[in-house]
């Protein structure tokens, strides 16, 4: 295990931002296909769908949460009293309310649905999904910013992004969870 941690140490002294915005890609990716699998329990794992998880962390979500991370930690910095605090409640009121509207979106438009459709899976799923990520994300920002160094940050949101967007996934795609063999009726909105 410690071999797996100095490669990827290595990886990320070299080419940081990519790596970690790959790595978020990657959790986005597996996150789906977990859902898929595990939650939906579909025979097969639709691919377009996985695709455009790992499509909307390669191009938006990653990069966003890289350059967020930067960004918050060289205006906030560790000097401030309480800056822990500062950062996960500058991240939670600034930062996750725009980053969850851009998913909803990008999750849409890539499944080419109409601005009506848009307009709509944003008045559906925007605020359950948003306060679900005042639950998971508080605590999580918490430990992130007392505990792990400021360049493993985005790789340890990515691996705490894993479960939550499992959990995501799964409510953007409209799926119930399967409990009888047939059991697939399409979800209208989200329950608050």
């Amino acid at each position: 295990m410690a071999w797996l941690f100095a490669s990827s140490d290595g990886i990320v002294n070299i080419t940081p931002a990519v790596t970690q915005v790959l790595a978020i890609a990657t959790m986005l990716l597996l996150g789906d296909v977990i859902s898929q699998k595990i939650i939906q329990r579909k025979p097969a794992i639709d691919a377009r769908q996985a695709t455009r998880f790992f499509m909307i962390g390669a191009l938006y979500t990653g990069p966003l949460v890289v350059t967020w991370y930067s960004w918050v930690e060289s205006v906030v910095g560790q000097e401030i009293h309480g800056a822990i605090l500062v950062k996960a409640l500058l991240g939670q009121v600034v930062f996750s309310p725009l980053l969850l509207l851009g998913t909803i979106v990008l999750f849409d438009v890539f499944q080419r649905r109409s601005w009506t459709d848009v307009k709509q899976s944003i008045r559906t799923k925007y605020l359950p999904l948003q306060t679900v990520v005042y639950v998971f994300w508080i605590p999580v920002e918490l430990v992130n910013f007392q505990f792990v160094a400021a360049r493993w940050r985005p790789l340890f949101n990515g691996v705490c992004c894993l479960f939550f967007k499992t959990y995501m996934a799964w409510r953007m795609s409209g799926v119930r969870p399967v409990t009888g063999a047939t059991s697939t009726a399409k979800e209208p909105t989200l329950p608050a």
